[in-house]
């Protein structure tokens, strides 16, 4: 898995911050971030604090927040599709990444006999 860069936060900020702002330009959104504010017992000057604590988020920041909320050693990866297209890269690759560890467990969804039985009930 390769970290984050800070290319890689720049389009992702701009999408937060701009979300935001367009969020601040009707009635419905303002009173809807005030109403967080206030349910969440948080003062007014978090809304003009918002974009700089977006920008000032690192690269390394991430990458602890990852580890510590969705460790890979605990993931599921759900695929969904023609298994015979695709079930060998998954399969060649260890947990977390090439990091060693087991072998990600598998689960094949039988689709083709699934479509068929589908076909065979419809009138």
């Amino acid at each position: 898995v390769t970290p984050a860069t800070e290319d890689d936060l720049a389009p992702r900020r701009a999408t937060l911050i701009g979300g935001f702002g367009r969020s601040l330009e009707t009635v419905d959104g303002l009173g809807g971030l005030v109403a967080n504010l206030a349910l969440y017992d948080l003062p007014m000057s978090e809304l003009a604090g918002y974009a700089g604590r977006v920008r000032a988020v690192t690269p390394e920041q991430i990458e602890a927040a990852f580890a510590r909320h969705l460790p890979v050693n605990e993931a599921s990866l759900v695929i969904v599709g023609d298994a015979a297209t695709f079930i060998d890269a998954p399969r060649s690759r260890p947990a977390g990444g090439g990091g060693g560890g087991q072998p990600p467990r598998q689960t094949t969804c039988a689709t083709r006999r699934s479509r068929r039985m589908a076909s065979a009930t419809r009138p």
